[in-house]
């Protein structure tokens, strides 16, 4: 069979976060418990939407769908239901997915091919609660209803020479708390280049970031140890030509540039130049203060 005979199809993993976590604060048996409670719970949705699991392997589910707008329906049901499994607030189960369409070939009970490894590795930048996705797999859906896809730019990933065009999923519930930064943005200069400084470590970030994540879990980027910051308080993107800082929080996010104070309370800020983040209500204290600088 050639490569273009091979069957399309769109490929699916979502992987436990923080399962490690999980058993330090909830001990082996119940967090084993709610693990498979979560693994059987994906299945079951895989399966009503017409989805095949291939394989269970630790905290993730390989899956197989005849088509891309089941995968995005099965993804966003999956998160749905990730969060009526917590016990409590801070140790709920975290789901993340990796979403590709394409060429696969098929070993025995096995599918292989670079439709495979892209959708793997797309799970695994992905952060808790998130679906990235590829274009491929927009490309292979007959409409796309608006605001249901935010671009995460071109980005190049492990073992592919060129970048691939990256989107996150949408959840519906979740779009009225989404900003645009509107033209604004647009105009401004480009910025290629951000550093970050938060209690003596640095982070160089570049265009190609797909998300750096700020809160006070142990899976995101930047952990900030503070009983008001929340779990997964806020994030850095790259968006169009400069790096965006968007708040998800309770508490917000103050922002302090040019000697200007700017709380955002869900809302979006383009981090330019020189400035200092503080999360929560952690307000002034130096111990929490995340310093940036972007440039070109």
């Amino acid at each position: 069979m050639t490569r273009s005979e091979k069957p399309i199809a769109t490929v699916m993993f979502a992987d436990i976060c923080r399962s490690t976590y999980l058993f330090s604060e909830l001990g082996d048996q119940a967090a084993a418990a709610l693990v498979q409670q979560a693994l059987k719970s994906v299945s079951a949705i895989v399966a009503s939407n017409g989805g095949k699991v291939l394989r269970t392997q630790g905290d993730d589910v390989f899956c197989l769908f005849a088509n891309p707008a089941n995968a995005l329906k099965t993804a966003l049901e999956i998160h749905r239901n990730a969060r009526t499994l917590a016990p409590d607030a801070e140790t709920g189960v975290d789901m993340r997915i990796g979403i590709n369409t394409g060429a696969i070939l098929r070993s025995g009970k096995e599918i292989l091919g670079d439709t495979v490894n892209i959708a793997a590795r797309l799970c695994a930048i992905a952060k808790g609660g998130q679906t990235i996705v590829s274009s491929f797999s927009l490309q292979g859906l007959k409409a796309i209803p608006p605001g249901l896809f935010r671009s995460l730019g071109d980005v190049h990933l492990k073992g592919k020479s060129d970048p691939v065009p990256l989107f996150e999923l949408l959840d519906e519930e979740q779009q009225d708390e989404i900003t645009q930064v509107g033209p604004a943005l647009r105009s401004a200069p480009a910025s290629t280049r951000l550093s970050i400084n938060y209690q003596g470590r640095t982070l160089n970030l570049d265009y190609r970031l797909v998300r750096l994540l700020l809160g006070r879990n142990d899976d995101c980027d930047l952990v900030v140890n503070n009983a008001l910051v929340s779990r997964h308080h806020a994030e850095i993107r790259y968006l169009g030509k400069e790096f965006v800082l968007t708040d998800f929080s309770t508490n917000g996010t103050l922002v302090i540039r040019d000697g200007r104070r700017r709380m955002l309370q869900q809302g979006q800020l383009a981090l330019r130049g020189r400035g200092s983040i503080f999360l929560g209500r952690t307000n002034y204290s130096q111990e929490f203060e995340i310093t940036f600088h972007s440039g070109a």
